[in-house]
């Protein structure tokens, strides 16, 4: 057994020093000058886990941050069963003989 990352990790790192790159808005020549400079590697394909770590510290370092995904996405609407409609359907008739609220709080409870 090997003490090598998973390799979903080391390809995710990878992506993050590109688009650190691209962010940056470094040149090939000079996005290559510091990988040299810091691993003696030009390519992401032949370093470590540590390598790849020291390049993207070495970004955040020039002021590159990693954009945060912002919410999550909504809910899926999952169809009711015919119980459910029923349900739903009584609920809604109680409402509207006011003898509850009808919001989903008070079927809850």
């Amino acid at each position: 057994m090997s003490n090598a990352p998973p390799k979903g990790v080391t390809n995710r790192l990878k992506a993050l020093v590109h688009i650190a790159k691209a962010d940056l808005g470094l040149s090939d020549e000079a996005y290559r000058t510091i990988l040299v400079s810091l691993t003696r590697k030009e390519s992401t394909a032949d370093m470590s886990l540590s390598e790849l770590n020291t390049v993207l510290n070495s970004f955040r370092a020039k002021g590159w941050m990693p954009k945060v995904k912002r919410g999550a996405s909504p809910p899926r609407r999952i169809e009711n069963s015919r119980e459910q409609k029923k349900i739903w359907k009584l609920w809604y008739l109680l409402r509207d003989a006011g003898a509850c609220d009808g919001t989903r709080k008070g079927l809850n409870a």
